[in-house]
């Protein structure tokens, strides 16, 4: 054998041992690696932040209750704190009122064996209805059941119950007499009944044989009126209503009235009329639930956000502001004689089955004492000091020493200000304090303590966030002139911090809603994306924008002159003489060239609003000022120049062409007068959809143009989603209709937070029909709320 081919034997061995070592090593560098994905990907599933799928679910206490002085001590609300533990939940609804009689949790159902007309399987419709009634939390116990009930048994029902009627026609016993004159139905009524009433209307009876007779003696309490025909546009099931009570009042589907201390509540058809006995079952059941009819004294509601959705303890809070109270030492003793009641709803955006939704209610007596008062205005301005009249009540003579601690809506301690004094005081004791908080934007409650425990009294009052606007630059001596607004008012007396990309910080003083940020002497004003980082006490803000250099234009009789001078300077230098030869020019003094003023006709600028319209293929879609300068700019033209303006120039042509009634304005956008009878919109309704339109081209949402749909304002897709958009604004017709299509979700529109927060406190404070239907939506997320300068986090 040659040389070389032993050389080769003696080198495989070692090539197979070397290639044997790197799949050995391949092999646990891949399976390490596999481990630890396999860790990670254990570790984000299983992490206490996961989402959870789980059904969600909640459980609430009533840990404290106050009564709150408001708007300078002259109203009064209620206030509830809970301490809640939920699992699997994104966000709670906490939801409440305090009630004249109590809120039924006792459901009868009247024996309908021998006198039913159009009934359906009543016994699919009690196994249902009793599981509805446990899920809503109205019985507390799986054990609880609806109970039947004969005619002879009605007498020995409990007060304030439910008794449904579910037979097709009012049984003819129940217009006997019952003794002291009184019919059996009346006796009921006066007993707080709640009578749930499933038929037609009562000029027929049915009885014991099952054989309808005309009813001869009908009272007048249960007067009816027809209806032709009704719109579904609520989430019950029943829609096929025959009648209203003539003396009642419509909610929805269902009417209702209230007669003898008790409520009868119907739904005018026969049961057959439900697609099936669950579907009858399940808006029976939520009716009960939310028990409309019973008059509520005030009510409030409030929403928290859970961020663990797995399991999360913590505590909210109830401010009852729908109905101010009058502030009054007896008021205490009037509420405790009526029953509290707060849902807590709790719903997982991530569970889709069976519901993603869970509720639990909880039951208390009004129990307030009132040992002083506190007198803050409801709105305090940020930065500013409030001036408070405060009143002790102590029995006899005590020393006393009091002091205010600022809570947040939750009672959460935000600040404790230094006693005002150490005294002894007599009986009612009264005085005048003023003091500055510094508080950022936010709800909350002012208690009047004293430092042994002593709780004197509490008021409610919100700060408002300050909203910043750039009025104009001095690009030459490099100073922002800012207005300064809170709930609509000016800021004054306050200082702030400012400063601009961070650089150049410097105190200002804010005075009637203005105030003058000035950069150091020499420095020439940032351009492009600015950050204004201001700070108010302890509170900051930050407003940005995009400023662009004004362009520089020059007078046409300037840039002759100095091609004249220019000419003139080259002939000196380039054209030489003999030097034998001496020449002069005597240049006379030039006179200073004369300013042509440049005069903008009214009709010109409105132009320029249709023009605008026309580039963007828009219709009567309002104009910001930055618009309106570039359509100025791109549409009028002086000597063949384009016209140019400084934003200072803009605000004044703005304001003159508003205070010549040309054009209205709205929360910094413009349009035409003539616009408004031309499109039959007003500005707020034009400006809100203008904010909706510009949302939803910058995210590429197909939708309908303003007017094109009879459904609503807007018919658009989100995230391949049907869904509706109605501008709340008195000339969108569909305001007073709003389109309610379950799946759909049906968004109503708001010109600004303000309106909406408004309109909140409206919807909270009214009790009408249709605004109780409208809560009813807003509640079951048929209809979402929608701030259309900040459109993202809803529509997303």
């Amino acid at each position: 054998m040659a040389d070389s081919d032993k050389k080769a034997e003696r080198k495989r061995p070692k090539l197979k041992t070397i290639a044997l070592l790197a799949i050995v090593i391949l092999v646990v560098v891949f399976g390490s690696l596999a481990y630890y994905l396999s860790f990670l990907l254990k570790s984000a599933q299983t992490g206490p932040h996961a989402v959870s799928t789980g059904k969600p679910s909640v459980s609430a206490v009533l840990i404290q209750q106050n009564l709150l002085s408001y708007n300078n001590n002259s109203q009064l609300l209620p206030y509830a704190l809970f301490d809640y533990h939920s699992r699997n939940a994104t966000s709670l609804l906490v939801s409440g009122g305090i009630y004249t009689q109590p809120v039924p949790t006792t459901v009868y159902i009247l024996n309908w064996s021998n006198q039913c007309s159009g009934c359906i399987n009543m016994t699919q419709f009690i196994v249902a209805l009793n599981s509805d009634l446990y899920n809503y939390s109205v019985f507390n116990s799986s054990f609880a059941r609806v109970q039947i009930v004969s005619a002879s048994g009605l007498s020995s029902i409990k007060q304030n119950s439910v008794l449904i009627i579910p037979n097709g026609y009012l049984p003819d016993f129940m217009l006997s007499s019952a003794g002291a004159s009184n019919t059996t139905m009346q006796a009921l009524l006066n007993k707080g009944t709640s009578i749930i009433y499933i038929g037609k209307n009562f000029s027929r009876l049915i009885s014991a044989q099952d054989v309808v007779i005309p009813d001869s003696n009908q009272p007048q309490f249960l007067n009816t009126n027809p209806v032709i025909s009704y719109t579904q546009g609520s989430s019950y099931s029943f829609n096929k209503p025959t009648f209203t009570f003539a003396q009642g009042t419509s909610y929805g589907p269902i009417s209702y009235e209230s007669v003898f201390g008790g409520h009868i509540i119907a739904f005018a058809n026969f049961m057959n009329s439900w697609p099936s006995p669950s579907k009858a079952a399940s808006d029976i059941a939520a009716v009960i639930f939310q028990s409309f009819w019973i008059p509520q004294v005030t009510s409030g509601a409030t929403s928290v956000a859970i961020n663990n959705y797995s399991s999360s303890s913590s505590s909210a809070g109830l401010v009852l502001n729908s109905g101010f109270l009058t502030s009054t030492r007896q008021i205490s003793s009037v509420l405790s004689s009526y029953e509290g009641r707060v849902v807590i709803e709790s719903s997982n955006n991530h569970f889709s089955s069976p519901s993603g939704t869970s509720y639990t209610i909880v039951y208390f007596t009004p129990m307030y004492q009132v040992n002083g008062t506190i007198a803050i205005p409801s709105v305090l301005f940020p930065g500013q000091p409030v001036s408070s009249t405060m009143s002790v009540y102590v029995p006899g003579t005590q020393e006393v020493e009091p002091h205010i601690d600022i809570f947040n809506s939750n009672l959460t301690l935000v600040t404790s200000l230094a006693p005002f004094f150490t005294k002894s005081v007599t009986s009612n004791y009264t005085f005048l304090e003023v003091f500055n908080p510094l508080l950022g934007p936010g709800s909350y409650v002012a208690e009047l303590n004293g430092f042994l425990g002593q709780h004197y009294g509490a008021a409610y009052f919100t700060v408002p966030g300050i909203t910043f606007s750039l009025q104009g630059v001095n690009f030459s001596e490099g100073t922002y002139q800012f207005s300064a607004y809170a709930a609509t008012q000016p800021v004054s007396n306050t200082t702030a911090n400012i400063s601009v990309n961070g650089q150049y910080k410097s105190q200002v003083s804010i005075n009637q809603g203005s105030f003058t940020y000035s950069l150091p002497i020499g420095t020439s004003p940032p351009t492009g994306n600015l950050t204004f980082s201001i700070n108010i006490g302890k509170q900051s803000y930050v407003y940005t924008t995009f400023y662009t250099a004004p362009s520089i234009t020059i007078n046409k009789q300037y840039i002759e002159f100095v091609i004249a001078v220019i000419i003139v300077i080259l002939e000196i230098t380039l054209v030489k003489a003999p030097t034998r030869d001496e020449f002069y020019i005597d240049v006379p003094s030039m006179p200073e060239p004369a300013k042509a003023n440049i005069k903008l006709k009214s009709n010109e600028l409105l132009g320029v609003f249709d023009k605008l319209n026309l580039y963007y293929h828009w219709r009567y879609m309002p104009l910001s000022n930055t618009e309106f300068r570039f359509a100025v700019s791109n549409n009028l033209r002086i000597a063949n120049m384009p016209v140019t303006l400084t934003y200072n120039n803009i605000d004044v042509l703005l304001d003159s062409l508003t205070a010549k009634d040309l054009l209205v304005g709205i929360d910094g956008l413009y349009a035409p007068k003539a616009w408004i009878e031309q499109s039959k919109h007003d500005i707020e309704y034009l400006a809100t959809f203008k904010k909706m339109r510009v949302y939803l081209v910058s995210n590429a949402h197909i939708f309908t143009d303003m007017d094109k749909s009879d459904v609503a304002d807007i018919v658009t897709t989100l995230h391949n989603e049907k869904a509706f958009i109605v501008i709340y604004s008195k000339t969108s017709r569909f305001i007073n209709k709003i389109p309610i299509q379950p799946p759909i979700k049906t968004y109503l529109a708001f010109l600004n937070a303000e309106k909406l927060e408004e309109f909140k406190l409206g919807l909270y404070m009214s009790t009408s029909g249709s605004l109780e239907e409208l809560k009813m939506y807003v509640s079951s997320g048929n209809v979402v709320l929608v701030d259309a300068d900040n459109p993202e986090g809803i529509l997303t």
